[in-house]
């Protein structure tokens, strides 16, 4: 991965994802009924908000891009007020998701001779806790956190390969490398400790369910091409993670589970 593709893909938000639990993944797929609620994704002074997360109260957190400067997390509220967060010393800022506890998680780079470098970050009230995974070269990502404070996120070694882990709220980790697999990528979490998200092997790419212990693979009869883009403006959504082809494929349907 050269220098400047790195250096996109570190300056803004993380992939959208939905934990789909173990149970459902057995059952039979039903049309949801849903309720949107929209609000603008330009806002009147110019600047764009990339939404990335929402909790139970409908609060979002994303990130947003302004006319100047660098880039930050924003926070916006069910009642429609907007608050901006930048990480200290941070050449960029996103949030990335917020549990009901109004905890969020997201990720900065540094201004600096390091910029192009991904760290984690947790923000409790004005609290700010970096994240970077011991075992971290190029970079920490922090995806998804759940009620009792648990984050799940993947980190890129010297070879620039991804590496899954789930991070308990007293600080202790534990490795989420997908059995044979040459990159995994813990991509959310929900409130029972299941985990979903992707990985690569010798024959693509496949959605994981992980619980108690216990690996599931899944492959999707829907892919879908990411939208990768890096603009002028140097946005890239993070829906192309650091994986050899390049590209995400969201699972909606479980064909297979083993």
């Amino acid at each position: 991965m050269s220098h400047s593709v790195r250096s996109l893909l570190y300056q803004v938000g993380l992939l959208i994802l939905f934990v789909v639990p173990a149970s459902l993944a057995l059952q039979a797929q039903t049309q949801a009924s849903c309720t949107f609620k929209l609000f603008q994704h330009t806002t009147t002074n110019g600047t764009t908000l990339s939404p990335n997360g929402v909790n139970d109260y409908g609060t979002v957190v994303g990130q947003a891009v302004f006319n100047s400067g660098p880039a930050k997390g924003f926070v916006r509220y069910s009642g429609g007020g907007i608050t901006y967060y930048g990480a200290p010393n941070a050449a960029a800022t996103s949030f990335a998701d917020r549990n009901d506890s109004g905890i969020s998680v997201g990720g900065y780079s540094s201004q600096g001779s390091t910029s192009n470098i991904a760290k984690g970050f947790i923000l409790q009230g004005s609290t700010f806790t970096s994240i970077v995974h011991p075992k971290a070269v190029w970079g920490t990502t922090l995806s998804r956190i759940n009620k009792y404070n648990s984050i799940v996120g993947w980190y890129l070694d010297a070879a620039e390969n991804s590496h899954g882990f789930k991070r308990f709220s007293n600080g202790g980790l534990v490795a989420l490398d997908y059995p044979g697999a040459q990159s995994t990528l813990a991509m959310g979490i929900n409130d029972s400790g299941t985990v979903a998200g992707w990985y690569s092997d010798n024959l693509g790419e496949h959605g994981f369910i992980y619980h108690n212990g216990q690996w599931h693979r899944l492959t999707t009869a829907l892919p879908i091409r990411p939208r990768c883009m890096a603009s002028v403006t140097r946005m890239w959504l993070w829906e192309c993670p650091p994986l050899t082809s390049r590209q995400h494929r969201s699972f909606t349907k479980t064909d297979s589970l083993r």
